[in-house]
């Protein structure tokens, strides 16, 4: 909770357990025209922390996503790419924002032939791939950790699996080139979820990162070729997932009514997923052809499983045939058990996503380290050149501190020295992020509220 306080007192804004990609990181794109698109972000911005400076707001006509739910590649850059890097330089951002995340009311596909979905797109940088690329799903995604089949004495076989990272440890890759991870909050729109469907949704997982069980996990198996590209896949996954101390079920028959679910997996044209009961931080998703194609009234659309509480899912916005390389693959739950965020999780374990929309709460993120952080800092007013603040977090594990003001990183190290000079006077948010090393690496922040005066 936020408190309004008088000139010449400090206090603490928020110490909260952030994700392993820290909310700084995450650019928020919200469509001007649209008051569900500004609400929606907004919200998300203050239920997970994400500084005011990081939302981009853009002007997106009605018919791109109301009527025909798409945009050229021109006016994707036109619309979209051009305007939101322009922001991000204008402000400062470039040199920390490792993820976008698209609020609601936007078009969902990008009309390259074949078509990309516009998380897709972005994940690319707006530089078009080649067309048989996207079609053949033969593109490897750099912040994909596998496995990969593999030939083994005219056998096929599950190849290595390369861990998990956050996107911290991927970091220079992200911000001099390819890729830019990207999520969509909600989809709206007829066959899509409500504004309070995917409020509800946000705030029931905030509450619990960091704190989630272990669960169970489910992986349901068919004779269709939805579910037999996949197959291959769960044994492996499985056997991970118990070892992280969870639970993993490989099925060939519907889950009991009620099943509680950590994370599921199946591949059906058409689903039921109200019949399961959803931990928060739950991933789910079916691998059928329709799932993200709204207009198109067949097959179970991915919203269903946001409407019945699952907490991210994923789906083509265009016939992407039955290849497992364009979309999640198993090992999407040992990432999350393993404490890497929603988004971090779904990218490393798509390999080829250009056709793939991924819907949820990017930054959902149950499993975890807790790292609380405190702040040692002056008494308001503050002046000067060298106002000191100090940061510590009460962990065993190494770990590297980034001091931002108003939402912009300025310094590293346990103590920050900070020139007041360079801002207005008034109030600044002062935040210390503190971030375990490693592969895998957790951060929680602190912040506080200071006055500045240096004019007399």
């Amino acid at each position: 909770m936020r408190h309004f306080l008088a000139v010449g007192v400090w206090a603490i804004v928020a110490s909260v357990t952030a994700v392993a990609l820290s909310p700084h990181e995450v650019l928020v794109v919200a469509n001007d025209r649209s008051a569900n698109s500004v609400l929606l972000a907004r919200m998300y911005m203050r239920l997970r922390s994400i500084p005011e400076g990081n939302l981009v707001r853009l002007e997106i006509p009605d018919a791109h996503y109301l009527d025909g739910n798409a945009v050229t590649p021109e006016e994707f850059t036109r619309l979209v790419w051009a305007p939101t890097q322009a922001a991000v330089e204008e402000r400062g951002l470039g040199a920390q924002i490792l993820a976008w995340v698209y609020s609601c009311d936007f078009p969902t596909r990008v009309l390259t032939e074949p078509a990309m979905s516009l998380t897709g797109m972005t994940f690319a940088r707006n530089r078009l791939p080649g067309s048989e690329v996207i079609k053949s799903g033969s593109g490897v995604s750099p912040l994909f950790m596998g496995p990969r089949k593999e030939l083994r004495e005219d056998k096929e076989v599950e190849g290595s699996f390369r861990g998990s990272q956050t996107f911290d440890r991927a970091r220079t890759q992200l911000l001099e080139g390819m890729p830019l991870p990207a999520m969509m909050l909600g989809y709206l729109q007829e066959r899509g979820n409500t504004v309070d469907e995917m409020v509800a949704l946000f705030e029931r997982n905030a509450a619990v990162n960091g704190k989630g069980e272990k669960g169970d996990f489910y992986f349901v198996v068919s004779e269709d070729v939805r579910s037999t590209c996949r197959q291959w896949q769960f044994a492996g996954a499985a056997e991970a997932i118990r070892a992280l101390g969870a639970e993993a079920h490989i099925l060939s028959e519907a889950i009991a009514e009620g099943t509680r679910v950590h994370g599921y997996m199946e591949g059906a044209s058409t689903v039921r997923p109200r019949r399961m009961t959803f931990a928060p931080g739950a991933f789910a998703e079916h691998l059928t052809s329709y799932a993200a194609t709204f207009e198109n009234a067949s097959q179970t659309k991915m919203s269903e499983w946001l409407r019945a509480g699952a907490t991210a899912t994923a789906g083509t916005v265009t016939e992407p045939y039955a290849q497992w390389m364009k979309f999640p693959n198993a090992y999407v739950f040992v990432h999350q058990l393993k404490g890497c965020a929603m988004i971090e999780a779904v990218y490393q374990s798509v390999q080829c996503p250009y056709q793939l929309l991924i819907v949820g709460d990017p930054l959902a993120k149950p499993w975890g380290s807790v790292i609380p952080v405190e702040v040692a800092a002056p008494q308001s007013p503050v002046s000067g050149r060298a106002v000191q603040f100090s940061a510590s977090a009460d962990i065993s594990d190494a770990v590297k501190f980034d001091w931002l003001v108003d939402g912009r990183v300025v310094g590293s190290g346990q103590t920050f020295l900070w020139d007041s000079q360079g801002v207005k006077d008034g109030a600044h948010r002062i935040r210390a992020v503190a971030r375990t090393t490693g592969q895998v690496r957790h951060s929680g922040f602190h912040e506080v509220n200071v006055e500045v005066k240096n004019k007399k």
